[in-house]
Formats: C-alpha cells, sequence, structure tokens
C-alpha cells in the first residue's frame, strides 16, 4: 500500500512540477518572458504531460478509495 502511495506521490510532484515548467517566466530588466519563447512546442509538451501525470494521479486515487474495505476479524 504505502508503495502506491509514493508512486501517486511521485506523479503529483511530477505533474506539479510540469506545469509550473510548462507555463513558467522569467522577469529581467527586459521584461516578463516565457521560459519558452524559442522552442514553444516544448511548452506544450510539458503542459500536455503535466496533464496526463495528473490524470494518472487522479484516477489511481479514485480507484484505491473505491475498493471494498477488507474485514477484520476480531479475536
Amino acid at each position: 500500500m504505502k508503495e502506491k502511495t509514493t508512486r501517486r506521490s511521485l506523479l503529483l510532484v511530477s505533474a506539479i512540477l510540469a506545469l509550473l515548467l510548462g507555463i513558467g517566466f522569467n522577469a529581467s530588466d527586459k521584461g516578463i518572458r516565457w521560459f519558452w519563447t524559442d522552442v514553444p512546442w516544448m511548452g506544450v509538451i510539458l503542459v500536455l504531460a503535466a496533464t496526463v501525470l495528473g490524470v494518472l494521479h487522479f484516477l489511481g486515487r479514485s480507484r484505491v478509495r473505491s475498493r471494498p474495505r477488507k474485514e477484520v476479524k476480531g479475536g
């Protein structure tokens, strides 16, 4: 169970990181500039990857919650 929780956590962290990198901006003396101005396809790929990773995270989370709980027999 802990292994699945760790995997879901890594998916969520990866999704957030990819999203922030995809929509990241840089502020300098020249003004505000998108990180991926020279290669906009990279920004698109990062946002798509973030979307896929986020969906995988939430699907895994809903699968764990929808399982029926095992009954524990008392002594």
